[in-house]
């Protein structure tokens, strides 16, 4: 798994000259987010799998799996979408300019796109910022399964907490640039969070299939 990982570092430095020489073609930055997904999932999965220890369930919840497996759909779908609003942000940057940020938004929900077709842009734009919300709902219905099922002092459960304060960032930050003409800072956030919390999940998947235990209760 290492020595795939290695490959795709390769294979995503060709896709981000791809990227660059396309002029951000439509779908190249979507699978250029993925595949460094794809790697870092990876390398989760190697440093988790490799470490000796062991998290039990303690009341034999079996829905468990189930939740992270929705969580996870739910995770890729959010981050498709969200590079899809990326590469509309990047189409209107490089027929507006800089300068023009704070009409983005709008730019976004009215004919002003061009190319990159405002019908798909803007229902993606307004999917991708009410999604949250059901990705929200799931995240905290995790957080409530986790502070049943694990020790307090668990890492599954410390985890299960870190996704709920990186969602609620998440979403503070995407009303910001929702509201406040997308300032460079806030974007450059947005951005780094929604990787931290896909990796989080990643993690937790990962260790919620590998390193968990179930115990009977005892009579």
């Amino acid at each position: 798994l290492s020595f795939l990982a290695f490959v795709l570092v390769g294979f995503q430095g060709w896709i981000g000259s791809k990227v660059v020489s396309s002029n951000l073609a439509h779908w190249m930055v979507t699978i250029h987010m993925l595949v460094a997904l794809v790697i870092v999932g990876l390398l989760i999965y190697t440093i988790t799998r490799s470490q000796v220890f062991e998290v039990t369930v303690q009341n034999g919840d079996t829905t468990l799996h189930g939740t992270m497996i929705v969580l996870m759909i739910l995770t890729t779908i959010q981050v498709i979408s969200g590079t899809q609003v990326r590469e509309a942000i990047d189409t209107i940057a490089m027929k507006s300019g800089e300068t023009n940020r704070s009409n983005w938004v709008q730019m976004i929900l009215n004919d002003d796109i061009g190319e990159s077709g405002v019908i798909r842009d803007s229902l993606n734009f307004l999917f991708h910022r009410s999604f949250s919300l059901l990705f929200l709902v799931f995240t905290v219905l995790m957080v409530r399964k986790f502070r049943k099922s694990f020790e307090r002092n668990s890492i599954l459960y410390k985890m299960g907490l870190v996704s709920l304060i990186l969602i609620a960032v998440q979403i503070l930050s995407g009303k910001v640039l929702d509201t406040m003409g997308f300032p460079r800072y806030v974007q450059s956030l947005h951005l780094f969070t929604g990787s931290l919390i896909a990796g989080n999940y990643l993690f937790i998947t990962i260790v919620l299939f590998s390193k968990t235990r179930y115990i009977t209760s005892k009579n």
